[in-house]
C-alpha cells in the first residue's frame, strides 16, 4: 500500500510514517496541501492521511482537491480535533474515515487496511459527534428510556389489570411475576384501566 501523509506538524508526521512503514507499506510524508498535490502528480497513492489544521490549504480543502485529482484515493483524516466543525467539514469534503491523533498507536495500522478495503474507520469519539449531527439534521433524538420500554410493553396503551402469575417464576428463584391483562375491566375490584 502506498500512503501519502499530509501534516504540518513534524512529530505526528514522523510517527505516522513509522507506523505505516512498520506495517510493511510505503510512505511519503509532506508538510502541506500544496506539497501533497505535487507528490500526488509524481507518485500514485492508495491512501492519504490528512491533518485538518494546516497553514495555507487546510485539511478540508486538501481533501476536496485530492478527491478531484485522484477519485480512487481513499482519504483518512488523522487530527487532534474532534469538534463538529472539523469532523463534518472533513466528511463533506470527501473523507472516508477520521481518527484522532491520541489514538494513533492503537488504531492506525488496522484503519489503513479497513479504509483501503472500502470501510470507514472512525474514532469512537468521532462516531459520537457524527451520530449527534445526523440526529440533529433528522430533527430526532432517541426517545427517553422509559418511553422505549412503554412502547415495547404495550405500544403506549394503558395497562388494564395486573395479576400474579406463579407459572412464569417457576425455576427462576422468583415467586411470581406480573402479567399485563387486556385494556378492559374484569370485575375483580378494578375500576377500569390503570393509569
Amino acid at each position: 500500500m502506498r500512503c501519502l501523509i499530509i501534516d504540518d506538524d513534524e512529530s505526528p508526521r514522523t510517527l505516522m510514517a513509522r507506523i505505516v512503514t512498520d506495517a510493511g507499506h510505503r510512505a511519503i510524508a509532506v508538510a502541506s496541501g500544496d506539497a501533497a498535490m505535487a507528490a500526488l502528480r509524481d507518485h500514485g497513492f492508495d491512501v492519504a492521511l490528512v491533518d485538518m489544521e494546516m497553514p495555507g490549504m487546510d485539511g478540508a480543502d486538501t481533501i476536496a482537491r485530492l478527491r478531484r485529482l485522484a477519485p480512487g484515493l481513499r482519504v483518512l483524516v488523522v487530527s487532534g480535533y474532534e469538534d463538529r466543525r472539523h469532523v463534518m467539514s472533513a466528511f463533506e469534503a470527501g473523507a472516508d474515515g477520521y481518527l484522532l491523533k491520541d489514538e494513533l498507536h492503537e488504531s492506525l495500522r488496522k484503519s489503513l487496511d479497513a479504509v483501503r478495503a472500502g470501510h470507514a474507520p472512525l474514532s469512537p469519539r468521532v462516531a459520537a459527534v457524527v451520530l449527534k449531527q445526523v440526529r440533529r439534521r433528522a430533527g430526532s433524538e432517541p426517545p427517553p428510556t422509559h418511553e422505549r420500554v412503554r412502547e415495547a410493553l404495550g405500544l403506549g396503551r394503558p395497562i388494564a389489570r395486573l395479576r400474579k402469575n406463579p407459572r412464569l417464576g417457576a425455576g427462576t428463584g422468583s415467586h411470581g411475576s406480573i402479567d399485563a391483562g387486556d385494556a378492559g375491566g374484569d370485575g375483580d375490584g378494578g375500576d377500569g384501566p390503570a393509569r
